[in-house]
C-alpha cells in the first residue's frame, strides 16, 4: 500500500516533465501562431516583389539604362523573375496558413503587373514610374488596414492558444486526480 502513494506521485512528476518538454519541443504553447504570422508575413512580402525592379530604379537610376547579355533592359528581366517568385512566395504562404486577408497583396500586385502589361502591350505609352509609384500607393491603403486586422488575428490566435493550453492542463490535472482517487 505504501507503494501507490509513491507511485503516483512519480507518475505526476513524469507526467509534468512530459508536459513541460513537450511544450518546449513544440516551440511553445503559441508555435501555430508564429507559423500563420510567418506566412502572412511571406505573403504580403510577396505582393510587393513584382515591384522590386521599380524600387531598385528609385534607389539606382542608372539601372533603368542597363542591359542584359541579351540586350533588353535588365529592369524588364527583374520583373518577369519577380512574378516568378511572387508566386512561389504565396504558395509557400498558404502552406504555412496565413491569414486570408493577406492574399490581398499578391492578387493586387498581379493584376497590377497585368493591366500595365495589357495597356503597354496595345501601344499605350506609359510612363511606368509615375504609374508604378501611384499603384505602388494604392496598394498601401487598404494595405495598412490589412495589417491592422492582421494584428487583431494574430490576437485571437493567441488567445485560442492560451485557452486551448489551459484546458488541456485542467483535463490533464483532472485526470491525475481521478486516477489517484480510483487507485
Amino acid at each position: 500500500m505504501t507503494q501507490k502513494p509513491e507511485q503516483t506521485q512519480i507518475q505526476i512528476q513524469m507526467k509534468e516533465e512530459i508536459l513541460k518538454t513537450s511544450q518546449f519541443r513544440l516551440g511553445g504553447k503559441h508555435r501555430f501562431t508564429y507559423i500563420k504570422l510567418v506566412g502572412s508575413i511571406i505573403v504580403i512580402l510577396s505582393g510587393f516583389v513584382p515591384f522590386t525592379d521599380n524600387i531598385w530604379s528609385w534607389i539606382d537610376p542608372e539601372f533603368n539604362k542597363t542591359l542584359d547579355a541579351r540586350g533588353v533592359l535588365l529592369r524588364s528581366d527583374v520583373w518577369i523573375e519577380s512574378l516568378y517568385v511572387s508566386i512561389l512566395l504565396t504558395s509557400l504562404g498558404r502552406l504555412l496558413k496565413a491569414y486570408p486577408h493577406t492574399y490581398f497583396f499578391p492578387i493586387y500586385a498581379a493584376t497590377y503587373s497585368l493591366v500595365m502589361y495589357e495597356l503597354m502591350r496595345f501601344g499605350f505609352n506609359i510612363d511606368p514610374d509615375w504609374f508604378h509609384r501611384l499603384g505602388f500607393l494604392i496598394m498601401l491603403l487598404p494595405g495598412l488596414y490589412i495589417i491592422y486586422r492582421l494584428q487583431e488575428y494574430v490576437k485571437n490566435l493567441k488567445l485560442q492558444d492560451e485557452i486551448q493550453f489551459r484546458t488541456i492542463e485542467r483535463i490533464s490535472i483532472s485526470k491525475t486526480k481521478s486516477d489517484e482517487e480510483s487507485k
